[in-house]
């Protein structure tokens, strides 16, 4: 007897597995603070000559405080003036100049208020470059101040406050621009104002052109434009000179934003939420803009109507106007106040550093460190402790308070609470805090805001800012007309001013009557991907134009008529290299021919998802892979059917000499029916469960359960059929008998019966589990969410067929090979026969020990043969779903696989593992029944008396145990080790697919 083959060991494998796991499980790292803390180098004062000091274009025109200047030696007061005219002192100035007035924020001074400045400065200073000026001393700033005295007493009510600094640029044959730049603390008060204008007054007088840079929206505010109307050809840069045109500007950003919330299927007014900066004014007009532009938005799509007089005539004895009596009015105010609104104060991490004093190194380390342990977060307990200045704990509150909303039950709707959440604000940091908290409770939700910025491109802030929605008037860079020698800003703010500058001052723009745009972008992995809002809107991609070029749909057309070249030859090199493959190569080509030209239809769709598979914004991966799975999951059922009934004529011709009929169903009319009528009924109620809800769903899939409670056991296609196969208790039957009956059962048509029939309550099951943990909302735009969301439940249901077609084939395997081992003559147990002619069948199949021998090694055989096709079966469900848990990967797009499919996936999965398993037991049970019953038979003439029968008897000793040698060495189909078993590795395979659904709930890789 050869020794048995040893298994594989393992073990260690195993728990190597389980230690990374663990890892990859506990392994984190803390979120830091999204605020820098002072990312400037800390220089020491410059050097002061006459009334400038060195400073470089790219530093803060602030940076130095020239009240350090008046303290300690008294020679050192001679830096400052009170005069304006000492602008011009040690210059030479042309008689004619323009006059650029920059107000920015001086107070307080904090490292936000740093870098705005920082940034205003550059991008002046960028659109004068790039209009062909250039700065006359580049490393100098010039500066005076002006004091106001109280009481004849000549120190100043505040210190310098109303100092300014100013720079000087030429061009050849050009006036001199000068730029000052000015507190904008000066222009929200009317007796400032007034005292300084007086004092520039002489020297703006002398300019031909004067513009105020309105960089902070001060000078929109009616009450301080009086004051500096005295100035002679004044102009307002952006051009505010009314309330109108701002307001023109809002409602054109707001209206985009409302149009771009109608595209991603947000229709009711309970559905959207927005968090409004309580202290800027010009977040709250946002927020009022967007209100009321949500409302008329959802107004159009509700059964009410706004109140419109019928248009008449005048007439003698004419009836008064009536107003339309359907459908019932409807009232604004009632749905803005059904839109969840939330303030916040700005600073919300309390981290407004003043920098007055960081010279000193002690006070700005120990402010460092404060910093850097408030802006530790843990991630398994995010929100921080309700204590201290910080409002962060706010937000979380906040968050999950939205995110319990979508807990509740809706019968109705299913899907109900916030879906979207707006944020206006004006410091990207208390946006990005705002971002964090909401992420942190909901990664899938849908967030919008206003103006870029490029800090949402850093990875860091990746799992934070990853498709926001941001409308802005202005990208980071211009067209090449207008932006050529510049790479791009680090806010929209920084454009609008950079364009605003070479409007006025460059040759070839001065003239050009383009305006501006609203714009959608949507943040990607790769920076903001443009999204259209009209049907017919093109893509601008002249030079000429104000936007940067966007070939994007050029570019994704080209990429899909490349990737559709390789595919094409790529078929023919497989049908050309692999014979007998007519039937794969033609369902490869009908796949092609699926999915290009759906993909074709995404890049001209300039509505719909924008077509993308490195950005992580774009929810066609998805779909294609799910086609993809769908179309694996048909030709895999097929396959099914194709090989087991090859196998059954094999094993027909090579151990029975017989080609049976019975492998050769019918077309399974009836089932195909029941199942095309489910399934739709399930998928309409999965993909709109306001049209199709729950009771109606539930009531047609209930109907469609009748057929099958109501069949009696002898007709054809009963679901309880195996069931009822198993348990009853007929004659015993050889092993051909048994072969017969394992085949009719395995007809298509009766296993299609058996298929629907546990199809339909997993469908009932899935319907009532999908109100009970519902999905959150797909992150889709325009007609991509119907291909979506139908993708999504077909392939599912598609996969759920493919699996239960496994599982019953699994079953009936098992089942069969349960009654050989209980059914068979040989190795049936005797004590259980009553019958007399049982008894004598079962004494018959003894008589003859050689052939006794030869039909217990047959029926190893032919278990291994069958067990062989089956079990790789296995294979055919995991693939598809791993399919489909990795097509609904974050990295595609910010969406979740549906917490109740991955359940019924692994209801099921566990049902085909444990079928498996069983299947594997009971083969070993049958292993071992024949082994001892070809023991017995070789012990039958152990009592004879002469020498012959005692040879006899020693040949039929060895021949036995040939024989279960020869059984012990069967190792294929359900006898090969476990850990060759297709069952375990397929185990092996689905656990890296739950390892992926795992990461995505415990948060793993975030």
């Amino acid at each position: 007897m050869m020794p048995p083959i040893k298994e594989p060991d393992l073990a260690l494998a195993g728990v190597a597995l389980l230690v990374m796991f663990t890892f990859l499980m506990w392994h984190d790292s803390p979120i830091k603070n999204s605020r820098p803390l002072d990312p400037y180098v800390q220089h020491q004062d410059p050097r002061i000559t006459g009334y400038g000091y060195e400073s470089w274009l790219w530093q803060d025109p602030f940076e130095y405080d020239l009240n350090s200047c008046t303290q300690g030696d008294q020679s050192s007061t001679t830096c400052v003036s009170d005069k304006a005219e000492d602008m011009q002192n040690g210059e030479t100035v042309k008689k004619d100049y323009v006059t650029i007035l920059a107000p920015v924020l001086k107070a307080p001074n904090t490292l936000e208020n740093k870098e705005i400045r920082t940034r205003y400065r550059y991008a002046v200073i960028a659109g004068l470059i790039e209009s062909g000026y250039r700065p006359r001393e580049p490393n100098r700033l010039h500066f005076f101040s002006s004091q106001k005295n109280s009481s004849g007493n000549q120190k100043n009510v505040s210190g310098n406050e109303y100092d300014a600094r100013w720079e000087r640029f030429y061009k050849e044959s050009k006036p001199d621009i000068v730029v000052v730049w000015m507190n904008s603390e000066i222009f929200t008060n009317k007796d400032k104002l007034t005292y300084v204008s007086e004092n520039l007054r002489k020297f703006i007088d002398k300019s031909n052109k004067v513009y105020i840079y309105d960089l902070n929206n001060i000078i929109y505010q009616k009450q301080i434009k009086a004051p500096v109307a005295f100035i002679n050809n004044i102009s307002f840069v952006p051009y505010l000179n009314s309330d109108e045109a701002l307001g023109a500007l809002t409602e054109n950003l707001t209206q985009n934003l409302a149009k771009e919330l109608n595209l991603r299927n947000i229709f009711r007014s309970s559905e959207v939420g927005i968090i409004t900066e309580q202290g800027s004014e010009d977040a709250r007009n946002l927020a009022n803009n967007f209100l009321e532009h949500i409302s008329k938005h959802f107004v159009e799509r509700s059964s009410c109507h706004i109140p419109v007089m019928n248009a008449r005539l005048p007439v003698m004895n004419a009836q008064p106007p009536v107003m339309n009596a359907q459908p019932p009015p409807c009232k604004i105010s009632e749905i803005i106040s059904e839109i969840k609104n939330v303030f916040y104060l700005k600073g919300l991490d309390a981290n407004q550093t003043i920098i007055d004093k960081q010279d000193k190194n002690g006070d700005y380390q120990a402010a460092s460190k404060q910093a850097e342990r408030r802006a530790v977060i843990d991630l398994h307990n995010p929100s921080p402790l309700p204590v201290g200045p910080s409002q962060v704990d706010y937000l979380h509150r906040l968050a999950k308070e939205i995110k319990n909303s979508h807990n509740d039950i809706n019968i109705d709707k299913r899907d109900s609470g916030i879906k979207a959440v707006g944020i206006f604000g004006s410091d990207f940091n208390d946006k990005l805090r705002i971002l964090e908290a909401l992420r942190a409770k909901m990664p899938e939700i849908l967030v919008f805001t206003t103006d870029l910025d490029a800090q949402m491109f850093s990875p860091q802030h990746w799992q934070a800012v990853r498709n926001l929605v941001v409308a802005s008037h202005f990208n980071l860079r211009l067209g090449p007309k207008y932006q050529e020698h510049f790479p791009g800003f680090r806010d929209s703010q920084q454009t609008n001013i950079f364009y605003h500058t070479i409007k006025l001052f460059k040759d070839d723009v001065k003239n050009d009557d383009k305006k501006p745009e609203p714009k959608i972008f949507e943040i990607g992995r790769n920076g903001p991907v443009l999204l259209a809002q009209e049907k017919d809107e093109q893509k601008k991609d002249d030079e000429s134009s104000i936007d940067p070029l966007d070939n994007a749909q050029e570019q994704a057309t080209e990429q899909l008529g490349l990737l559709g070249g390789i595919t094409l030859v790529l078929i023919f090199f497989l049908w050309q290299v692999r014979p007998n493959s007519n039937y794969l190569i033609g369902w490869l080509f009908f796949g092609s021919l699926i999915i290009f030209p759906i993909a074709y239809a995404a890049t001209i769709d300039t509505l719909g998802e924008p077509l993308s598979f490195k950005d992580g914004i774009s929810l066609w991966p998805t779909v294609f892979i799910q086609i993809i799975a769908t179309l694996l999951a048909c030709a895999f059922i097929f396959s099914t059917k194709r090989i087991l009934e090859d196998n059954s004529k094999y094993i027909n011709r090579q151990y029975f000499d017989t080609v049976s009929n019975t492998v050769d169903g019918g077309v399974a009319w009836w089932p195909s029916l029941i199942f095309i009528l489910s399934g739709f009924f399930y998928a309409k109620n999965d993909v709109s469960p306001s049209e199709l809800q729950l009771d109606a769903c539930l009531g047609v899939l209930l109907l469609l359960t009748i057929p099958y409670l109501v069949t009696s056991e002898d007709e054809k296609g009963n679901f309880r059929d195996i069931k009822n196969w198993a348990e009853r208790n007929p004659n015993i039957l050889g092993l051909k008998d048994l072969w017969q009956e394992y085949c009719a059962y395995g007809q298509f048509e009766h296993r299609a019966y058996r298929v629907v029939a546990i199809w339909l309550c997993f469908a009932i099951i899935e319907t009532l589990l999908i109100y009970l943990l519902p999905p959150w909302p797909s992150p889709c735009r325009g007609d991509t969410c119907d291909w979506a969301a139908w993708v999504g439940v077909i392939s599912f249901v598609v996969i759920m067929i493919l699996l239960f077609f496994i599982l019953d084939a699994v079953r009936l395997n098992y089942f069969w090979i349960q009654k050989l081992r209980t059914k068979h003559p040989l190795l049936v147990d005797k004590t259980t026969l009553k019958k007399e002619d049982d008894l004598k069948t079962f004494d018959d199949a003894r008589i003859n020990k050689v052939d006794s021998l030869r039909s217990l090694e047959q029926i190893i055989d032919l278990v291994a043969g069958r067990t062989l096709k089956v079990d790789r079966l296995i294979y055919f469900p995991m693939l598809c779903i791993m399919l489909m848990l990795f097509a609904r990967t974050a990295y595609f797009d910010n969406q979740e696989f549906p917490l109740s499919k991955g359940i019924t996936f692994a209801a099921s999965i566990s049902l085909l593992f444990f079928a498996g398993f069983m299947l594997r037991n009971e083969a070993g049970h049958l292993k071992r029944s024949v082994i001892k019953c070809a023991e017995n038979l070789g012990k039958d003439c152990f009592s004879c008396k002469t020498e012959v029968d005692a040879a006899i008897n020693r040949a039929k000793k060895t021949e036995v145990d040939e024989v279960i040698n020869r059984i012990n060495n069967v190792n294929k189909g359900a006898f090969e080790p476990m850990f060759e078993q297709p069952v375990m590795r397929a185990t092996l395979i689905i656990l890296a697919s739950i390892g992926i659904f795992a990461a995505k709930y415990l948060k793993l890789f975030e």
